[in-house]
């Protein structure tokens, strides 16, 4: 496990921190994934960094499988309770880095990866892992934050500074959308939709209740069927389809 690993695996074996803070997040997130699939069904569901399932989870059931792969054993305890009694055979939960987790190539038939791409560098070899575990005609949704958009430069040295003073601390890689989406393109996918947000400003967002920060979000950038000043966006959530198994070296 490299360092970058290592510090997001500590910054999150207790991740109460996370929740606290960043729970109109994981709100948007769960409610745009539901948008995505609009009541599709999966026979075989992988969730990449499922931190406590909660978006996940509400996929599962009778008749398909999931399974829940996160490095940190704290979130993975949140979503172990989570998971019904009736269902708990039909998930299968994986402690490790994806990196160096094996897992069965083209096996599943969806994807889910959010909150994940901040604390991946270099790129391009994950999202050639992650193209190969997925079917053809698979879908991905994939989450991550646009580091070169306009508002995120604006910010820079604000999470910079930050990062410094307050714990826990985590080294986030600078991802950009252009980037993200010319690699999966050339690993065979193709775009169903996209969801594009801006959070409400840094301190501002600090002084709030979790569920105005929410709001202020639905207010300003309304929901997948009309995603309102997208273009304000530096939270990208993505859904692709995999049109082939071919996978680009480049």
């Amino acid at each position: 496990m490299d360092e970058r690993s290592l510090e997001t695996k500590q910054a999150f074996q207790n991740p109460q921190w996370y929740f606290q803070k960043l729970g109109y997040h994981v709100r948007v997130r769960i409610e745009t994934v539901t948008e995505f699939l609009n009541g599709a069904k999966f026979d075989r569901i992988l969730d990449i960094g499922c931190g406590d399932g909660s978006i996940s989870l509400p996929l599962l059931t009778k008749e398909n499988r999931l399974t829940l792969l996160d490095m940190s054993e704290g979130m993975l305890a949140r979503a172990r309770s989570r998971i019904p009694a009736s269902q708990s055979d039909r998930v299968e939960i994986v402690t490790g880095d994806f990196m160096s987790t094996r897992l069965d190539r083209y096996f599943y038939d969806l994807i889910i990866c959010i909150g994940v791409l901040a604390y991946i560098d270099p790129v391009k070899p994950f999202l050639e892992k992650l193209a190969s575990l997925l079917k053809p005609g698979g879908k991905l949704i994939i989450e991550w934050t646009d580091g070169f958009h306009f508002v995120n430069r604006l910010f820079r040295p604000y999470h910079k500074l930050r990062n410094v003073l307050v714990t826990p601390k985590v080294r986030l890689a600078l991802q950009s959308s252009d980037d993200i989406v010319h690699r999966l393109t050339k690993l065979g996918f193709e775009i169903d939709g996209s969801y594009r947000y801006c959070s409400p400003l840094p301190v501002v967002r600090r002084l709030l209740s979790e569920d105005i920060n929410y709001r202020l979000i639905r207010t300003m950038h309304g929901n997948v069927q009309r995603n309102r000043a997208a273009w304000l966006g530096e939270e990208c959530i993505f859904h692709f389809h995999k049109t082939s198994t071919h996978a680009s070296p480049k």
